[in-house]
Formats: C-alpha cells, sequence, structure tokens
C-alpha cells in the first residue's frame, strides 16, 4: 500500500511539474509576443491544449460611441473549418460572453442546459446548426487586467476525452466529451489574466508606436508648408524606401540572399526616410526657397541701376559728351538686362553666356553726382549669376548640404527605443555615395548602410519626378529612372538595388 501511494505521489509530481514548465513556456512565449493578433491565437491555441479543448473563442471589449461590445476576435475548431465574421456583441446579460463581461466570474457549464439554469439564458445554437456542430460544454472565464477591469472574454468548449477525436451534429458527446475540472478552470483563469495584461501591454506599445508615427508625419507636414513646392516629398520617399526594403526581403537574387530587414529595421528605415529632411529646419529660408540665381529684390536693384545707367548715357549723348564706347553700352544697355533675366531662371548657363556675364561685370558707371563709381553686377549678384548649374552658389550649397548634418543632431537628441536606436545615422547619411562622393562624411562602399542607400535612391527619384517646381520641370519617369541607372553605372548609388528599384517598380506608389 506504501509503495503504490508513493508511486502516485511520485507520478502526480512529474505531472505537476510538466504543467508548471508548460505554464512557464507559455508565459515567456506571450511575452515576447508583441503582435496583438498572434498574441490571441497563441493564448487560445494553449488554454485549448491544456484542456483538451475542440474549440475556443476569444471575444475583446471595445468602445463605439461610448457603448461597450464584445467584439468576435479570434476563434478554432479543431473539428469543422470557421469562416471569422467580427461580429459584435452588446455588454449586457443577454448572452453568455457578456453575462461573463459584467459579472467578472467564471462559469463552467458541464452541458448546456445548465446556462438556461445558472443565468436564466438560453445558448444561442444558430452556429452549431449552420456548421453542423454540436456544443455539449462551455467554459466561459473573463480575461481581466491587474485593475480587475475586463477586456475580454474567452470560451472553451467541448473538452474531449481523446484530443484526436472529432466532434460534429451527429456525435454522441457523452462519449466524446468529459467536464472542465474547477483546477483546469483556474489555470485557464490564470492564462487568460495574463494574456489580458500582455494584451494591454502590447495595445499600450502600438499606441506608443502610433503615436510617434503620426508624430514625425505631422512634423513633416509643418515642415513641408516652409516650402510649399515640395510637399509630400519625404511622404513619399518613406513609402518608396519601405517598399523597397520588402522587395529586397522577397527577392531571390543573389545580391540579396545575405540581406533581410526585420520588422524593426524596415521600421528604424520609414522613420528615417520619413524624417531624411527635417534638418532643412536649421537651413535658412531664403536659401532653402531660393527659386532663381537672384532674388526679386536684387533684380528690382539691378533694373534700377540699367535704369540710371541708361539716363546718364542718353543724357552725355544730348550733352554730345558721350564717348564711343559708352554708345555701344547704351545701344547694349537694354540686351544686356533682358539677357540677365533670361538667365535667371535658367538651369545650366553655357559657356558663351559666361563670358557676356564678364562682359556685363566690366561695365561700370559714375553716379549722376559724378562722384561714386557704381558697380552694375555687384561680387555676390556676379556670384549668383555665374552659377553654371542650378541657381545655389558654393556657400549656399554647402548651407544646404549642411542638412544632412543637422538632421543626425535633431534626431540624436530623440530618446529613440533600443530598435530604432539608427534611425539618426540611417537618415544622416542619405546623401552619401557609394564612391565617396557623397555628404556629409564622404562615406565609401560598404561604411554606408543599405538603409541609407535604399532612402537615396528613392530621395533622388523623386527630387526628379516631383511635380514642376519654379526652378526645374519634373522629368517623366523613364527619363529618371535612365538617370538612376546612369548614376549607379558612376558607381554613385547601388546597382542591385537600382535595378530592383526598377524591375519591381517601386516608384509606383500612390502620391
Amino acid at each position: 500500500m506504501y509503495e503504490t501511494n508513493t508511486f502516485n505521489n511520485v507520478n502526480e509530481d512529474t505531472q505537476n511539474y510538466k504543467l508548471i514548465t508548460k505554464l512557464v513556456n507559455i508565459g515567456k512565449s506571450m511575452s515576447a509576443e508583441k503582435n496583438t493578433g498572434n498574441l490571441l491565437s497563441m493564448i487560445l491555441s494553449e488554454c485549448m491544449l491544456i484542456t483538451n479543448s475542440d474549440a475556443g473563442s476569444i471575444y475583446i471589449k471595445v468602445s463605439m460611441n461610448d457603448i461597450d461590445y464584445l467584439q468576435f476576435t479570434v476563434t478554432q475548431n479543431n473539428s469543422i473549418s470557421i469562416n471569422l465574421k467580427k461580429s459584435f456583441v452588446p455588454i449586457n446579460y443577454d448572452s453568455i460572453a457578456g453575462y461573463t463581461a459584467l459579472s467578472k466570474k467564471i462559469f463552467n457549464f458541464n452541458n448546456m442546459d445548465d446556462i438556461f439554469t445558472s443565468l436564466g439564458i438560453s445558448h444561442d445554437s444558430s452556429f452549431d446548426k449552420k456548421n453542423k456542430y454540436k456544443t455539449a460544454n462551455m467554459l466561459s472565464l473573463p480575461m481581466k487586467n491587474v485593475k480587475n477591469d475586463v477586456i475580454g472574454v474567452m470560451q472553451l468548449l467541448n473538452k474531449k476525452k481523446n484530443p484526436n477525436s472529432t466532434i460534429s451534429d451527429t456525435s454522441i458527446c457523452s462519449d466524446i466529451v468529459i467536464p472542465y475540472t474547477n483546477e483546469e478552470a483556474n489555470i485557464v483563469a490564470s492564462l487568460a489574466s495574463q494574456a489580458a495584461i500582455l494584451l494591454e501591454r502590447s495595445k499600450l506599445y502600438s499606441d506608443i508606436n502610433l503615436l510617434l508615427e503620426t508624430f514625425a508625419e505631422s512634423l513633416v507636414t509643418t515642415l513641408d508648408q516652409r516650402d510649399p513646392a515640395t510637399a509630400g516629398h519625404s511622404t513619399r520617399v518613406a513609402k518608396m524606401s519601405v517598399k523597397l526594403a520588402h522587395a529586397v526581403n522577397n527577392s531571390k537574387l543573389h545580391a540579396f540572399t545575405s540581406i533581410f530587414f526585420s520588422e524593426y529595421e524596415i521600421k528604424e528605415l520609414f522613420f528615417a526616410s520619413l524624417l531624411h529632411d527635417v534638418g532643412k529646419i536649421g537651413v535658412r529660408e531664403h536659401i532653402l526657397l531660393k527659386e532663381s540665381r537672384l532674388s526679386k529684390s536684387e533684380i528690382e536693384a539691378l533694373k534700377y541701376k540699367f535704369m540710371c545707367l541708361e539716363l546718364l548715357l542718353k543724357e552725355k549723348q544730348r550733352n554730345k559728351t558721350i564717348s564711343p564706347q559708352e554708345i555701344v553700352i547704351l545701344e547694349s544697355a537694354n540686351r544686356y538686362y533682358e539677357f540677365v533675366l533670361s538667365i535667371n531662371y535658367k538651369g545650366f548657363i553655357t559657356d558663351a553666356e559666361l563670358e557676356l556675364i564678364s562682359e556685363i561685370n566690366r561695365m561700370n558707371y559714375i553716379d549722376e553726382n559724378g562722384v561714386t563709381k557704381i558697380e552694375l553686377l555687384p561680387p555676390h549678384v556676379l556670384e549668383s549669376l555665374s552659377v553654371r548649374k542650378g541657381n545655389l552658389t558654393p556657400t549656399e550649397r554647402t548651407a544646404i548640404e549642411s542638412h544632412a548634418t543637422f538632421t543626425e543632431q535633431i534626431l540624436k537628441e530623440i530618446s529613440w527605443t533600443k530598435e530604432l536606436k539608427n534611425v539618426s545615422n540611417i537618415a544622416a547619411n542619405h546623401h552619401e555615395r557609394i564612391n565617396g562622393t557623397g555628404y556629409p562624411k564622404g562615406l565609401v562602399g560598404a561604411s554606408i548602410s543599405m538603409q541609407s542607400r535604399i532612402i537615396s535612391i528613392a530621395d533622388i527619384f523623386d527630387a526628379m519626378t516631383a511635380s514642376d517646381r519654379p526652378y526645374k520641370c519634373a522629368l517623366p519617369t523613364d527619363k529618371a529612372l535612365s538617370i538612376l541607372q546612369a548614376d549607379a553605372k558612376s558607381n554613385y548609388l547601388d546597382s542591385d538595388l537600382v535595378n530592383l528599384f526598377i524591375s519591381e517598380k517601386i516608384y509606383d506608389i500612390e502620391r
């Protein structure tokens, strides 16, 4: 007798140890899961497994128009296939789930007739009839958080003698189904409450992530107001960057076999690409918004100078004191002024045009008082007009390029989570080039991260194809893609990424 009891005790201890170990492992798995849907499926599966349940469902509490409902969120059934439809159950005493949520109690129904006896309501058998299934018994449990608030309800159905049995509307359930024990109810209730706490943590994580995303998007939208001509640029770059990262993950090409972006790396890329130009907040507005070589005020000043010059020379001509050289200047003054206007918005200046600028620069005159020598083209105006390509002087270009450094400085001040720690570095390096000709650090090759290379391609493409701006016309897509290919061939951009960008039509996004 003593030996038999000892054996039974040892066997019971072994079973308890296995159960405790399993519960610990379940807890670890649930704690590591961040995705709410996966977490719900996981907890339901484990609770069904522990109790040998054939089926189960989870309802999550939601509010709509200040009224609380239970949303039918997750369901599993080992005997039949179910197409989940996310229906809503009012939280009241008219349903088992609603009753469980309001009472905060565990209900263990050994058979479905017990429901009316215990709660005064009948089991809704419409699901069973529709799916040719039979619900024989049920465990209905509230999912409570640390404040003892119910955030959901779990229901387990049909505890089976044999886990491999299947149940239908023709089954003799007394041969297949056995009652849930109180111990099982307590274990599952504990797991359900742990899941509730983790769900709230997951929701908090999602809410914080959403807060960060919307804050970043709002910041970018605000910055866009400084330069409406480039509005939407950062959002489009972010869309293309994330799309290209997913394309890398899905690619079977040899170039990408060793590269895979995790969920957090893609999230890093999203924030880095969305905020890649945030440093432009540190660039003076007259430079950032410069649309032409000369500003309106500079053009006005130049116009005044040409008018004064023309009046002065005409006066000399009337007084017959004008020199042959001044006659040439008088005859050319209007042409010179029109020439300056014509090149003010021009994208590229030819050698001949540069020479004509120099010719105008050599012109000067004495003011009407005959005292002050006046330059038609002061040094800063001459420098602006002499820019061969674009409209920025070397000094202004340096100021614009400083935005990459400002971006890194600004983003480094944000307390990013561990998973997003590289955002500032990725964003700051979007103007680096594979051959080392980029800025601000002049990085070469492998020292430029894949995320930064991705942003570079999306940034350049969008800058070329964005809607017409005062200082440039939008390029057609095929022309922009040809330029990307040329840049890749010149080792400015990652050629593998450029080819993938083109072949997968990453540029085809909603604008």
